[in-house]
């Protein structure tokens, strides 16, 4: 019965979402995995219908991406588990979907000196 209801749940979301004027829309990522931790990297799957990906700012520092609509308006706001690297994070666009992939920054081990 539980299954029933969330998949109820996020049908009535979808239409109700879609039937808004895009302006007004809260773009969210999945519920199930907002960040998808994919080993090298995390990627996160954006519903935007109805926006345009010249409409779409995305942008990245330290172990956080922010998502805009047209400048102005904040869709979502990613904070990662751990850093990654702004300059390798990609967004792609397709059917209404932003797919954000984000390169985790790694670690770089340091040699110790030995003072003499």
């Amino acid at each position: 019965m539980a299954s029933w209801s969330k998949d109820f749940e996020r049908l009535f979301e979808r239409m109700f979402e879609e039937a808004l004027p895009v302006s007004w829309r809260t773009a969210r990522p999945s519920r199930d995995s907002p960040i998808r931790d994919c080993g090298a990297h995390y990627e996160i799957a954006l519903v935007a219908q109805g926006a345009r990906p010249e409409d779409l700012n995305v942008e990245a520092q330290d172990a956080e991406v922010v998502v805009r609509y047209r400048e102005e308006q904040t869709l979502a706001r990613f904070r990662f588990p751990g850093p990654i690297d702004p300059e390798a994070v990609r967004a792609r666009w397709s059917d209404g979907v932003l797919l954000i992939t984000a390169l985790k920054r790694q670690s770089r081990r340091v040699p110790v000196e030995k003072i003499r």
